[in-house]
C-alpha cells in the first residue's frame, strides 16, 4: 500500500481503501445513485454539507499562482501548497475552473470574492470517480488519501491572494 506524508502530522499515513473515499464524498447522496454515476459518467454530483465543502478557483488565478498552467506543475504545486484534494473542470460556462475541497463548517463567512465563492450546504458539486486523473471532463488535480483529507481555507486563500496578486501584476 503506498504511503502518502501528511505535512500537518510530518509522518507517513496510508492512503485509505478507494472505497471508503468514494463512501465519504459520497456523504449523504444514495450509494447506489452516486456509484452508477461515477461508472456511466465518471463525474457524480455529491451534495456538499458542514464538512465536505469546496472553493471555485478560475483557472487565470490558479495558473497566475502557480505561473505555469502545464499541468504536471500545477498538480505538484497544488498538492505542495493547498495540502489537500483539488478538482479540475475545463468544461464549466465559466471557463477552466478548479476546486479545492475545505471544511464548511465553521468558515460560512468566507471572505472570499463572489469568483472564489465558498459552496456548502444546500449546493451540489460535480465530483470525478476517485480513479478520474486527466480530461476529458471534470478530473482530481490533486486526490484525496482519506476519509477527511481536505485542504485548510487560510492556505486556499493565500494561494487565490497569490494569484491575484500575478495576475495584476504581469511580469
Amino acid at each position: 500500500m503506498p504511503v502518502v506524508w501528511s505535512r500537518r502530522e510530518a509522518v507517513p499515513v496510508s492512503r485509505q481503501p478507494a472505497e471508503a473515499i468514494r463512501a465519504w464524498l459520497a456523504g449523504a447522496h444514495p450509494t447506489a445513485q452516486v456509484r452508477l454515476e461515477w461508472t456511466t459518467q465518471r463525474l457524480a454530483l455529491v451534495p456538499l454539507r458542514d464538512e465536505l465543502g469546496a472553493v471555485r478557483i478560475p483557472g487565470d488565478i490558479l495558473h497566475a499562482a502557480v505561473g505555469t498552467d502545464d499541468p504536471r506543475t500545477v498538480a505538484a504545486t497544488v498538492r505542495d501548497q493547498l495540502h489537500g484534494p483539488v478538482i479540475h473542470d475545463v468544461r464549466t460556462a465559466l471557463g477552466p475552473t478548479y476546486w479545492a475541497l475545505v471544511p464548511y463548517r465553521g468558515h460560512a463567512h468566507w471572505g472570499g470574492a463572489a469568483d472564489t465563492p465558498l459552496l456548502g450546504p444546500g449546493t451540489y458539486l460535480g465530483v470525478p470517480d476517485i480513479g478520474v486523473t486527466e480530461p476529458p471532463g471534470a478530473y482530481w488535480v490533486v486526490q484525496p488519501y482519506g476519509r477527511g483529507n481536505l485542504c485548510e481555507l487560510p492556505a486556499v486563500a493565500a494561494f487565490i491572494q497569490r494569484g491575484r496578486h500575478a495576475v495584476e501584476v504581469p511580469a
